[in-house]
């Protein structure tokens, strides 16, 4: 393909995903990827989401417009300067060639039509990245069975923490350990059936020593490490990714790597910290955490059982709402509940 800068070899180039809980870093570890000269990897764009359905369906010039519409519809669509009209045109000329066009290639067109802030050379893998990528490996392993899997996780006090400082993420600790442990199984599931195309890192790990992580985590992928990725921080570049955002929901970007400062949890001393280690089991040590001990888990267990089952609740109907509205009814409730629940808050995303 020869338009808008598509790489001729886009069947062929490494795919790669970030699979990680909100707050887990995975916002980070993107804009390091973005800052890379041979990387096209666009901020959070659930586009994945919208269009799985079609995942499955035999692609014609119809299949295009139905892509694209589906694309288009995703609240977070406009995290990227990006038309739907680009995206149908640059699927349309891909498909004209051969008709050999499919979901995976057509995904990964998509993905590669982001227009980085930062310098691009020859692009020779592609990524995404999206938090609620983690609760749907094996789904996401199906249709990608030869991508790389990037599972990143972080501890999770210092998840729920984070969590705590946002208005988009329910501040149930209950919840919030119960998918951080979910999570982490189907991650150890995937690595375990995929080791060749599984790895696993730490936020912390990052943190502590970036550019051998880095290092590793390129050579997975098949590329060759740049040091500019430990450059992903500069203000001017990152305001045109996130704009008015960058300021509120991504100020930790700017932070100096080097300076972050990793707290030590050896002791559970808050009640939403007992909360989560009851929640999540023996995961915090499998995950290779230092074992947190907490005294009279099943009463902190119970503590947490009222808001799992409200999430449950609302999560069964969600579900019920988009099998009789045939997927058109949104399922961000949790979301808008948190944002009336906690109003306007600083939301320093990683």
């Amino acid at each position: 393909m020869s338009c808008m800068n598509i790489p001729e070899n886009i069947e062929s180039l490494p795919l790669f995903f970030i699979m990680g809980r909100p707050r887990s870093g995975t916002t980070m570890l993107r804009s390091m990827f973005d800052a890379h000269p041979n990387v096209s990897i666009p901020p959070e764009f659930p586009v994945l989401a919208s269009v799985i359905r079609l995942s499955k369906k035999k692609w014609t010039e119809s299949t295009i417009d139905e892509f694209v519409s589906l694309a288009v519809s995703s609240r977070k669509f406009g995290n990227i300067a990006l038309s739907g009209e680009k995206i149908r045109s640059a699927l349309a000329e891909n498909y004209s060639t051969d008709h050999s066009l499919n979901f995976q290639t057509a995904f990964r067109i998509t993905n590669a039509l982001f227009v980085s802030s930062f310098e691009k050379k020859q692009i020779l893998a592609i990524g995404d990245k999206n938090p609620m990528y983690s609760l749907y490996t094996a789904r996401l392993r199906k249709i990608f069975p030869d991508a790389k899997f990037i599972f990143l996780y972080r501890h999770l006090f210092s998840v729920v923490d984070s969590v705590y400082k946002t208005n988009f993420e329910l501040h149930w600790p209950a919840v919030i350990a119960w998918q951080w442990r979910k999570s982490f199984r189907l991650a150890r599931r995937d690595m375990q059936k995929q080791s060749q195309n599984s790895l696993k890192v730490k936020y912390e790990d990052i943190v502590a020593n970036p550019t051998n992580n880095l290092i590793e985590l390129c050579q997975f992928i098949g590329i060759q490490f740049d040091e500019i990725m430990l450059k992903f921080n500069n203000e001017e570049q990152l305001a045109k990714t996130y704009g008015d955002k960058l300021q509120t929901a991504h100020a930790s970007l700017l932070k100096n790597i080097h300076e972050v400062k990793l707290p030590e949890w050896k002791t559970a001393d808050k009640t939403r910290y007992k909360v989560a280690v009851a929640w999540a089991g023996k995961s915090i040590e499998s995950a290779g955490y230092e074992r947190v001990s907490v005294k009279h888990k099943w009463f902190y267990w119970l503590r947490g059982l009222p808001y799992f089952l409200v999430f449950i609740a609302i999560k069964v109907f969600v579900g019920f709402m988009r099998l009789i509205t045939r997927k058109k009814f949104s399922g961000n409730i949790p979301m808008r509940l948190a944002s009336v629940l906690y109003g306007d808050m600083k939301n320093n995303s990683l």
